[in-house]
């Protein structure tokens, strides 16, 4: 056995003081042995002869005696090394009062008391917490009854929140402010392009709702506006804006077709050429054609129809079924300005007939057979002449007691209220002219 275990409890019993880590007296202990020693290094042994040397061999240690070892050994086993008791006074867990003033137990259900049985009554309040507080006021306030807030608040997870303006959540009913339109419960934007549509699906000017946001409207290859209105030479086509009033595209809504172009069954087609229709008011684009069954047709040639207005071609006139025929002669058509040929004259059928006598057209310059007859300026037909109503006769005469006035007929003259006789100058009796009048 080292000699190191062993020398501990002597160099303790020979007066070396230590201090033992970990043990610390208590107040309370009870008396024992002083465990607090000091070092005494002079009392070190040497170590290189200890280690080797044999308990039994070791009287002594620098000349002084060890002591017994039994002894110390008991010694060290009788102290307590117990840690006392914690003497600390405990905490206080006492609950601090509570301060709030009690709660009014007066009458229930209205503002500022109780709620009687989660109600109040006063329309005013509500119930939160148990208690009735002002509602319906404004932002963060509870919801009145049946949900009701301030004018444009909205009752929204109890509380009134504002509502109707941009990002707003929707008034009731989803109304919103002008110009914004309620989607998903939240007021948005409406009725520009890509917006959502105003209320009653209204959007701006050349716009309009489809699938519930705006789109522009009008145009070539655009959705159709309202009431299915197309810009001018568009026509709506399966809801879509088409071009038309062009040759081979559909007529027009207002204006048919454009010019030089005629709506015929629906379709532009060219027109006022040789075989194509004829135009608006049944016209043709050249005097050589006319408007035949409503196509466009060579004119003005014996045996063709009559060009406008009835003209035909030199020495041919059109005859009652407009047709160009040799004219001038008897029983053929008139000539232009309904002149016909010797001894004939243009009756009202536009025919050359046998003139100059009573009931006959009347012949070239106006001219009669005899001087018993005139041509009658309103009817352009020979008649008797010279008496009352009568065409005058050549050289303006009428019979006696007659007088031609400015229609070219015979009246009555000289008495009273009557035309003035003798060139307008004479009168019967006792009258005198007074303004081509007898007076």
């Amino acid at each position: 056995m080292r000699l190191r275990s062993l020398l501990l409890p002597s160099l303790l019993a020979a007066g070396c003081n230590f201090e033992i880590a970990g043990v610390t007296p208590s107040d309370d202990a009870s008396p024992g042995p002083d465990l607090t020693w000091q070092y005494d290094l002079s009392a070190r042994v040497d170590e290189s002869v200890a280690d080797d040397a044999d308990i039994d061999d070791l009287a002594s240690v620098d000349g002084a005696p060890l002591p017994d070892l039994a002894i110390l050994a008991d010694l060290a086993t009788s102290a307590d090394l117990t840690p006392g008791p914690d003497l600390s006074p405990p905490p206080d867990l006492t609950p601090p009062p509570d301060l709030a003033p009690p709660p009014d137990l007066g009458a229930c259900g209205s503002l500022n008391k109780l709620c009687c049985n989660g109600q109040c009554n006063d329309g005013v309040s509500a119930c939160l917490g148990g208690l009735c507080i002002g509602c319906g006021g404004g932002p963060g306030k509870p919801c009145c009854a049946n949900n009701a807030c301030g004018a444009n608040f909205v009752c929204s997870g109890g509380f009134c929140q504002p509502c109707g303006g941009a990002a707003k959540l929707c008034c009731d009913k989803g109304v919103c402010g002008n110009g914004e339109t309620c989607l998903a419960g939240f007021c948005q934007t409406c009725g520009d392009v890509n917006k959502p549509c105003c209320a009653n699906n209204s959007c701006a000017a050349s716009q309009v709702c489809s699938g519930g946001f705006c789109q522009p409207c009008g145009s070539a290859n655009k959705l159709c506006c309202a009431n299915s209105y197309c810009g001018a030479l568009h026509i709506c086509i399966a809801g879509f804006c088409q071009t038309c009033g062009d040759a081979g595209k559909q007529c027009c809504a207002s204006m048919g077709c454009v010019q030089g172009q005629v709506c015929n069954a629906n379709i532009c087609q060219v027109c006022g050429d040789s075989g194509k229709p004829c135009c608006a008011n049944a016209m043709c684009n050249k005097v050589s054609l006319a408007c035949v069954g409503n196509l466009c047709t060579d004119c003005g040639d014996v045996g063709k129809p009559c060009c406008a207005s009835k003209v035909c071609g030199a020495n041919q006139g059109c005859d009652a079924n407009n047709v160009c025929q040799t004219c001038g002669e008897a029983g053929k058509p008139c000539c232009a300005n309904k002149v016909c040929g010797s001894k004939l004259g243009c009756d009202a059928n536009n025919l050359c007939v046998t003139c100059g006598d009573i009931g006959k057209p009347c012949c070239a310059n106006k001219m009669c057979k005899d001087g018993s007859q005139a041509c009658d300026s309103a009817s352009d037909t020979c008649k008797l002449c010279g008496a009352a109503t009568q065409p005058c006769c050549a050289a303006k005469l009428c019979n006696g007691g007659h007088v031609c006035d400015v229609t070219t007929h015979c009246q009555f003259c000289g008495n009273k209220g009557q035309l003035c006789c003798g060139g307008g100058l004479q009168c019967n009796q006792t009258f005198m002219c007074m303004n081509s009048n007898c007076q």
